[in-house]
C-alpha cells in the first residue's frame, strides 16, 4: 500500500477509491474485481454498489468517500 501511495497521478486516486471500496464496503478483493459500472447506481436516493457475494448472492452496499474517489478518478 505504501509504494502505491505514492504513485504519481491516476493511478494514485485509482489505488485511493480501490482501498476505500474495499474498506467502507466490507467487500472481498475478488468481488471488487467483478464489479461492474452498472454495479453502481442510485437506490433510494443513496448511491449504492450491487456486490455479488458468495453462493451468487446479490447484496447492496451504501457507498460514500468511494463515489468522491471514483469520480476524480
Amino acid at each position: 500500500m505504501h509504494a502505491a501511495d505514492h504513485d504519481p497521478g491516476r493511478h494514485r486516486l485509482r489505488t485511493a477509491a480501490l482501498v476505500a471500496l474495499l474498506t467502507g464496503t466490507g467487500c472481498l478483493v475478488a468481488e471488487a474485481l467483478h464489479l461492474d459500472v452498472g454495479d453502481y447506481y442510485t437506490h433510494a436516493d443513496y448511491r449504492v454498489v450491487e456486490l455479488t457475494r458468495k453462493g451468487g448472492k446479490h447484496q447492496r452496499v451504501p457507498v460514500g468517500l468511494v463515489k468522491f474517489l471514483c469520480k476524480a478518478w
